[in-house]
């Protein structure tokens, strides 16, 4: 969480992040209740993958956890 905590230093309280579906660090960030926010498809060497971006609209909650 010190990440989080610079963040609020920096008074930035939303914070996203993108990872494919196919990771799965991706429950990582839906154990520190982040929620998916956006679905799209990106193409990468030729091949569509499925993108998520999660976002924490207020990382104050993760931070007093």
């Amino acid at each position: 969480m010190e990440g989080f905590k610079r963040f609020l230093d920096l008074s930035i309280h939303t914070v996203q992040v993108e990872v494919l579906a196919e990771n799965n660090s991706r429950l990582f960030y839906e154990r520190l209740r982040a929620k998916v926010v956006e679905k799209k498809d990106i193409q990468i060497d030729g091949d569509v993958l499925d993108l998520l971006v999660y976002e924490w609209k207020n990382i104050i909650e993760v931070v007093q956890t």
